[in-house]
């Protein structure tokens, strides 16, 4: 068996901190899958630069030698703070970022080294971070989630949903992306499904809260415009396991050769169009429903789910309701940019 240099690398920095660690913790830590982590795992005990103990379930892995940590794994971020412990509760809950080398910035230490890696300093910058929390917090409705209906309705020159709702803001101005939604790109955009499932369980109970309140008789996901080996949105339905509510099939069809992703289109006609063209309702059942929830992940223009809502009721569904995992109050474009 060949065996990929960065994997052995990647397992080696998960025990960097000297501990005893369980497979799947490595695993998960390393961004592979549970079997593949067993076979490296396997290697480097045969390397002898790391240990074991226990068998079965309670197997354990520790590494043998602090002289087999790998040069570039980061250094344990600890510094002192003058945040007060509130202060603290606002970073630690909200703030996370990864930086140019893929380090994991989160919570108070995590903004202390953003504001080093930018020469900010971390006191001016804070109140301007809490700003954004406290102004978003008195937004989220009892179901913790944006209503971003009236907003979208001033870009749109027919709308089709009855409600819009997004777990979360996309953008924190000057701070880039939310927590919720740097987990998904990342997790999105490097298909590591690990970090997809720790992004779409913080919205769960948003969803559900969302499903009970608004009492849906069915739920449509949008379907993919680029194909991946792991799609976001299938991997939440997986998790969905609060609901049995069916599924109405949508699919993507384009109507030539030249399959063009909505995050490459510019202009806001041009994204109706790609959405009206290219996605298809394939579900005999579609009439007997009277409330659907479209759900999404990434919202832009919000064409997908507005162009979606139209064939939906052209088909007999009352009412449309839609709910992103992320999208920009203010309907900027930025999110379909990047994606």
């Amino acid at each position: 068996m060949n065996y990929n240099f960065s994997t052995l690398q990647a397992l080696l920095r998960a025990l960097a901190d000297g501990e005893w660690h369980k497979p799947s913790w490595i695993a998960q830590r390393a961004g592979i899958t549970r079997p593949t982590a067993n076979k490296y795992l396997a290697k480097l005990l045969d390397e002898k630069k790391i240990q074991k103990q226990g068998s079965g379930p309670h197997v354990q892995y520790h590494i043998a030698d602090m002289q087999y940590i790998p040069e570039n794994t980061p250094p344990a971020l600890i510094q002192e703070h003058d945040f007060d412990y509130q202060q603290s509760s606002v970073l630690d809950d909200y703030f996370l970022k990864y930086d140019a080398d893929g380090n994991e910035l989160q919570g108070v230490q995590g903004f202390l080294m953003r504001c080093q890696q930018r020469n900010m300093d971390p006191y001016q910058k804070f109140p301007d971070y809490l700003a954004i929390q406290q102004t978003l917090t008195s937004l989220y409705n009892h179901c913790g989630v944006l209503d971003a209906l009236d907003e979208f309705a001033k870009h749109v020159d027919e709308l089709a949903l009855d409600g819009l709702y997004y777990a979360d803001q996309y953008r924190w101005n000057e701070f880039g992306r939310s927590k919720l939604a740097e987990m998904a790109f990342f997790a999105k955009q490097l298909q590591y499904v690990y970090l997809m499932q720790d992004a779409l369980g913080m919205i769960l109970r948003k969803l559900e809260c969302v499903i009970k309140t608004e009492k849906v008789d069915a739920i449509a996901l949008t379907p993919p415009s680029i194909t991946r080996q792991h799609q976001l949105l299938d991997v939440l339905d997986e998790m969905m396991n609060f609901t049995t509510l069916p599924r109405i099939r949508l699919v993507k069809d384009y109507p030539t050769a030249i399959k063009t992703p909505q995050k490459s289109l510019r202009k806001r006609a041009d994204r109706v169009r790609n959405a009206k063209n290219s996605i298809h309702v394939y579900d005999d059942r579609v009439s007997q429903y009277r409330h659907v929830l479209l759900i999404d992940d990434f919202v832009g223009s919000g064409a997908t789910l507005n162009e979606t809502a139209k064939k939906l009721k052209a088909q007999g569904v009352e009412k449309v309701t839609g709910f992103a995992i992320v999208g920009n109050l203010d309907l900027s474009y930025d999110v379909i940019q990047e994606i």
